[in-house]
């Protein structure tokens, strides 16, 4: 394995951007800030429960969905199904991640509408008609040992 030998490209490159790229790196952030903020007025309108956490120098937003009302299975089912989003589920990054998802913030304001668009349809439905409790994959009221 070559790991202690260099790009000659990536070189050049690394030295381009320490030395002419702080307009660049201004404006990214720019748009990243103002998409966090279009995701954190969105939702603090059409989802009042749900929490976007202040930003701490990262692309990724941490959406607080505790207050849904679902438990971590039913928001991941209703994020990937209803939504047909794929998210950072919270609790990858530890206990204390549990009923938080993270976006992906660095893209196309447009891509950010779309899906925010589709994350309040879905979340809203479920909401106000959650899903049914499952156990591997099977509705917890038909599995016939919950029923009286």
């Amino acid at each position: 394995m070559a790991l202690n030998k260099t790009n000659t490209m990536a070189t050049v490159a690394t030295q381009a951007a320490y030395q002419n790229g702080e307009n660049w790196l201004n404006s990214v952030l720019g748009y990243i800030w103002n998409n966090y903020i279009y995701l954190k007025t969105t939702l603090s309108s059409e989802l009042p429960w749900a929490k976007v956490v202040p930003l701490e120098g990262t692309f990724l937003a941490w959406i607080d969905l505790r207050s849904s009302g679902l438990n971590h299975n039913q928001l991941s089912r209703v994020i990937r199904s209803k939504a047909k989003l794929i998210l950072f589920e919270g609790y990858q990054f530890g206990d204390g991640g549990q009923g938080f998802m993270r976006l992906n913030l660095a893209c196309p304001r447009k891509t950010l509408q779309e899906a925010v668009k589709r994350f309040v349809t879905a979340l809203n439905q479920a909401h106000e008609n959650p899903p049914p409790l499952e156990i591997m994959g099977i509705p917890v009221s038909s599995c016939g040992c919950c029923s009286s």
